[in-house]
């Protein structure tokens, strides 16, 4: 038996590779998980690198590998980072080899991942949520918002006859882009959901909760990329607005939530409307950990019965800064385009991020630089591997709403 428990990290997004420092500084053993259809990484913080078949493609032969992986290795907790998995093990494996996973049951997940479901509860506890109307084979279901428009999937991960599907909701500002974009969702998951783009200042909650309290951080989106429909790729931590904090823990007891995870919010007119709930370590939780709040360690020692440690005193204002975003808008600048900001501005930003006390360039990290090293390609080979499956070019990025969102991996 090992003198420390082990933790099974999923690989693979940026949230792992800060996973694994954060549980190997806490003194677990770290064993990263990653698909076998993935460029091989390994972060210097793991004691082992397992690997097991495509969760999106191959969802049975995953969860059969896993519970042997999680078996053999005497894994205490199981950390997903991505939300295809976290769904597959709270409908499948909840207890894989006896560990216990780290994130949502089923019910969870589904009550909070359905956009529908998810509308109804953000009401109950004081949140707006933009109109919309759920679309199925019949038709739309209700009255059209007005456009433009966010197309999106009900539900994260939703299942098809290729597997599981993760779309990204797409921006559309005529009635035939709309139907197109319909039409794509509906014929390949049956459903589709299409939102009232709502522009605002966008907030995201980060949070891990247990039975007895809930510890959260605000961060504010600076600027995304592309604009008006990508990932937000400057983001600061700063105080929340009143009653949001609140409002985001009335949301979680609903369901009675205990795990980590993000909120994504508006801000418009003095109301906060839901974008997105993410029961899983958030992809920026890079600034999250250097601000003091270490959810990858809280959230897996909440999981195996510690109580969570109390809040820290005060959150560092860390700015986070998106290295691969960020390049995409610099490029895009220096070639004329609009990007929302000065070419000398973004290129000041990821220099200060590479070396600023108070600031995060993710995946920048000079101890552990190999997934730095090797993020670019495996993000090239995913993307092509997506178009081959799916036949078409991947829909343009997006989220709610203006180049201050985020969308639903960040």
């Amino acid at each position: 038996m090992s003198e420390a428990p082990a933790v099974l990290v999923q690989l693979g997004w940026r949230a792992g590779w800060w996973a694994c420092r954060s549980l190997r500084a806490a003194g677990f053993r770290v064993i990263g998980g990653q698909d076998e259809a993935a460029i091989a990484i390994r972060s210097r913080a793991c004691s082992r690198l397992v690997r097991y078949p495509l969760p999106r493609s191959r969802p049975e032969e995953f969860v059969g590998a896993l519970e042997q992986i999680c078996a053999e290795n005497e894994v205490a907790a199981v950390l997903p980072t991505d939300d295809e998995v976290v769904r597959l093990l709270a409908a499948h494996l909840p207890r894989p080899g006896g560990a216990v996973v780290v994130g949502p049951t089923l019910e969870q997940f589904t009550r909070l991942a359905d956009k529908s479901a998810l509308a109804v509860l953000a009401g109950e506890a004081g949140f707006a949520s933009p109109r919309g109307v759920v679309v199925g084979p019949e038709g739309a279901r209700g009255e059209w918002p007005a456009l433009p428009s966010m197309v999106k999937p009900c539900v994260t991960g939703a299942d098809s006859e290729q597997g599981l599907v993760s779309r990204k909701p797409v921006l559309v500002r005529s009635e035939q882009e709309r139907a197109a974009a319909v039409r794509e969702l509906v014929d390949l998951v049956g459903e589709a959901l299409v939102e009232e783009q709502v522009r605002g200042a966008a907030w995201r909650v980060h949070f891990v909760r247990d039975p007895s309290r809930t510890l959260t951080l605000a961060l504010r989106a600076l600027r995304s990329y592309p604009l008006y429909t990508g990932q937000g790729s400057v983001l600061q931590v700063a105080p929340a607005p009143g009653g949001l904090v609140a409002a985001a823990e009335r949301l979680l007891s609903l369901v009675d939530y205990r795990g980590p995870g993000s909120i994504q919010l508006i801000e418009r007119d003095g109301r906060f409307y839901v974008h997105d709930v993410n029961l899983r370590l958030p992809l920026t939780v890079g600034g999250t950990i250097r601000a003091g709040f270490d959810m990858p360690r809280l959230a897996v020692e909440s999981a195996l019965g510690r109580p969570l440690a109390p809040a820290p005193a005060g959150a560092r204002p860390v700015t986070y800064v998106s290295l691969d975003g960020e390049l995409r808008r610099l490029r895009d600048g220096l070639r004329g385009r609009e990007t929302g900001a000065s070419v000398p501005r973004i290129a000041a930003d990821l220099v200060l991020a590479a070396l600023g006390h108070h600031r995060v360039l993710d995946p920048f990290h000079l101890r552990d630089p190999l997934p730095m090293v090797a993020a670019p390609a495996e993000a090239v080979r995913r993307a092509r591997r997506l178009r081959r499956k799916e036949g078409t070019p991947e829909p343009t990025p997006g989220a709610s709403l203006d180049h201050r969102s985020v969308d639903a991996r960040c």
